[in-house]
């Protein structure tokens, strides 16, 4: 919602995103619930409704939308006109097809439009569901906001929020020519208090943009920026959203040179009105796994790309992450911070091989809880699938190599203590699956040969009622030893079988799993005493080039910041 949330509603809606994304929509509508039994008046009770409401509707859950909308309703609330043209709208579009949104849509928001309430906060807000939860292409957002200032008085002008939130569903959409357009509707200027708390001096940023214009020549969104930025009345502000978005088109234009020097600039200005979050964090992980990653599943267009000079290193990027998190003193929008982040770390450090890096930030786990939560399936299949992804990969060269302890795989599942003529046997299957997670139960973590049963075995189950005919179905062997380590199954892991993907599990396994693939990096040569040895060394220098020292965050804290 676009107006200021009351303050007993502001933290309770500003967890609720971040509760959405890490734990998943049934955990999000039980904290809303959760929520709702606090001690609220029914102002708090009244906005906590419409922020939740529409939260939900924008986020295609309509459902659970609706359950909260007739509780409020049944709670003696009547939802605003722009609640109700929401839900209105929202129910239609579920319906229709693209082609006879135009036909239908239109005239119900015309209706409400009608309504002289309707101000161009709730325009904004319709305009984000329409965009985000029906998908509607920028022409239709150009309509409804033209009908929306024919029902207006002559010389109307919307507000910079509004403008603003219009010119960036434009450019979300690939619609330049239309954010360009929008963007010369001038925004009114900006209260002289609120430039320290949420916007900067643009000027450090107006040399960087001129750069990336100059050197990408065929994208005008970066000059585009530029002039809007430098003109006497600009629409757009210099804020951690904007420079998120660049950072998101120059990701998605693979523009990484352009990413990688936007953000290092990010982190050398650094001030207290933008310190880089979770979602800049979360997109530089991102382009450095896209660059850099050793086994690549990439597309045919960036995989024999060579990766630009400035590419940062993860473990570096990692180290900022937390410096920042160090840094915020007060509560802000967005956290530094969060389980998306430390996925897409963990991601960037597996797709190097880089171990000892990904076991400093799986530790992360246990020391920041609060803020990344519990493991998760997705967070055990970024680890499991990239050993999965190294072992198929590395597999066929195992009887191919006159020395094949030299091969990663060949360490990793202890094909050693096998005779030799079963060394090359293994097959990259279910089983193997089962024998990469059962690395993640034996303690301590070591290199033996780890047995696994055949998923391969079926079995012929008779059908009554078809002549004698059978059915050939998979024979699943226990997967007890799992649950009973806090781990996913094998079933669970490959989406064989549901679970949901909020649910928590350990975090030892996956420290287990990572020593193992720790260990099988080392020459096998040397006594295993050894290579534990070197695993401890391992870890403790890539905590030393990660996670700075209290020492190191008081001296930067005594440090003065670029003015704001």
């Amino acid at each position: 919602m676009v107006r200021k949330l009351r303050a007993k509603v502001d933290p309770i809606a500003g967890a609720l995103p971040k509760t959405y994304l890490d734990a998943g929509p049934a955990a999000a509508t039980a904290y809303v619930y959760h929520a709702l039994e606090h001690d609220l008046d029914s102002t708090d009770r009244f906005q906590l409704y419409q922020y939740t409401v529409s939260f939900f509707l924008r986020h295609d859950q309509v459902a659970r939308a609706t359950l909260l909308y007739a509780r409020m309703v049944r709670d003696g609330y009547l939802p605003s006109v722009s609640l109700r043209t929401q839900m209105r709208v929202i129910r239609e579009a579920e319906s229709l097809t693209p082609d006879e949104h135009e036909q239908v849509l239109l005239p119900i928001i015309g209706h409400a439009f009608d309504n002289k309430s309707y101000d161009d906060d709730a325009l904004a807000d319709l305009l984000q569901l329409l965009a985000e939860g029906v998908r509607v292409p920028p022409s239709f957002i150009d309509r409804v906001v033209h009908l929306f200032l024919s029902k207006r008085d002559p010389g109307f002008q919307l507000s910079a929020h509004t403008l603003s939130c219009i010119v960036r569903l434009h450019a979300r959409a690939g619609d330049k020519e239309g954010a360009a357009r929008w963007s010369s509707e001038r925004l009114p200027p900006l209260p002289q208090s609120s430039s320290p708390r949420g916007f900067i001096n643009p000027a450090p940023y107006t040399t960087l943009l001129r750069d990336l214009a100059h050197a990408n020549p065929d994208d005008d969104l970066y000059n585009w920026a530029l002039s809007e930025i430098e003109s006497p009345n600009p629409s757009i502000r210099v804020d951690l959203p904007f420079l998120n978005a660049v950072l998101a088109h120059a990701f998605g234009q693979r523009h990484f040179d352009a990413l990688f020097s936007l953000y290092a600039h990010m982190v050398e200005q650094r001030t207290p009105a933008l310190t880089p979050d979770g979602h800049t964090f979360s997109t530089i992980f991102r382009a450095v796994h896209q660059t850099t990653c050793k086994f690549s599943r990439r597309s045919k267009r960036t995989r024999g790309m060579k990766p630009p000079e400035n590419v940062p290193a993860p473990r570096a990027v990692f180290r900022d992450m937390l410096t920042c998190l160090a840094a915020r003193t007060a509560p802000a929008p967005t956290p530094v911070l969060d389980a998306l982040a430390l996925r897409k770390a963990l991601r960037a450090f597996m797709g190097q091989y880089d171990y000892p890096a990904a076991l400093v930030a799986v530790r992360l786990l246990r020391t920041h809880a609060a803020l990344v939560g519990p493991p998760t399936l997705p967070l055990y299949r970024v680890v499991v699938n990239a050993l999965l992804g190294r072992v198929k990969v590395h597999l066929p060269r195992i009887a191919l190599r006159p020395d094949p302890q030299r091969v990663w795989t060949y360490r990793f599942l202890g094909l050693g203590d096998l005779p030799p003529h079963l060394r090359t046997r293994p097959q990259f299957d279910m089983a193997m699956v089962h024998r990469v997670l059962l690395a993640g139960v034996r303690s301590p973590a070591g290199l033996g040969w780890i047995p696994a049963p055949d998923y391969a075995a079926r079995r012929e189950i008779p059908l009554e009622g078809l002549g004698g005919r059978a059915q050939r179905e998979l024979q699943v062997p226990d997967q007890g030893v799992f649950e009973a380590n806090g781990m996913p199954t094998a079933l669970q892991l490959v989406g064989l079988e549901y679970v949901e993907e909020d649910r928590p599990f350990a975090v030892a396994p996956l420290e287990r799993l990572l020593t193992r693939a720790m260990l099988a990096s080392a020459d096998m040569q040397d006594p295993e005493g050894f290579l534990s040895q070197t695993a401890a060394e391992a870890v403790a220098q890539a905590t030393l080039e990660m996670v700075p020292r209290p020492e190191d965050l008081r001296k930067e804290s005594a440090m003065p910041l670029v003015n704001s």
